[in-house]
């Protein structure tokens, strides 16, 4: 399962960047096997406008199954529903205490709600 979690640094020990659009790097592999995760720069951190759906474009891309983040506008959340990635809120903590919040199942879901 490839999962990605937005993140302020390309380092093992990094924080996640709750920021999803603004995030540097995101943090892409295995959560079971974290040690081999790959740090990819989000070329949307710089963009003057549609950094969510440029990152989000990027996540699919990838072929990302799950994001772990901390909030995502609209359109970006949207566009990752549709690709059907899962999606998950974690507050800043460091990525090793992420992915086990996410294997032990103590991550809320974020959804798209639709009026």
């Amino acid at each position: 399962m490839r999962v990605a979690v937005s993140v302020r640094e390309d380092a093992p020990a990094t924080v996640i960047e709750e920021r999803f659009g603004r995030a540097p790097y995101f943090a892409v592999g295995d959560p079971v096997a974290p040690a081999a995760v790959e740090f990819v720069a989000n070329p949307g951190a710089v963009a003057a406008t549609g950094a969510g759906t440029g990152a989000a474009q990027l996540l699919v891309n990838l072929d990302v199954e799950v994001l772990i983040t901390g909030q995502v506008g609209p359109n970006a959340l949207e566009m990752l529903a549709e690709a059907g990635v899962q999606l998950y809120r974690a507050p800043a903590l460091p990525l090793a205490d992420v992915f086990e919040k996410y294997r032990a199942g103590q991550l809320p879901a974020l959804g798209v709600q639709r009026f």
